[in-house]
């Protein structure tokens, strides 16, 4: 079902949801448990900070372990908020951001 929501005068159209600031996901503990191997190839969620300090929440599939603490991975969703970022972007993120996890 297409929404139409406004937020801070920017409509935003689509498959739109908004979760208020204190429900949003948080970076779960328990992936710091992990090896990091255990993420390659798999799918990760992370929030971005957009340039106006609201926070998007998106998939990465993991591409490349970069040390203990760092994945590097592609951005698998089309922004919303003004991230300077689109699908298919490579980012390198640490792995307390992670906030969930999907096999892919």
């Amino acid at each position: 079902m297409k929404k139409e929501i406004k937020i801070n005068e920017e409509v935003l159209t689509g498959n739109v949801g908004v979760v208020h600031a204190e429900c949003a996901p948080k970076p779960q503990k328990k992936f710091l448990t992990w090896m990091p191997q255990d993420f390659l190839g798999n799918y990760v969620k992370i929030g971005f900070t957009a340039e106006d300090g609201r926070v998007e929440h998106m998939w990465v599939q993991v591409t490349e372990v970069v040390s203990h603490k760092s994945l590097k991975g592609r951005l698998d969703n089309d922004p919303i908020l003004t991230l300077g970022l689109k699908r298919h972007d490579e980012i390198t993120f640490n792995t307390e951001r992670i906030e969930d996890f999907l096999e892919g």
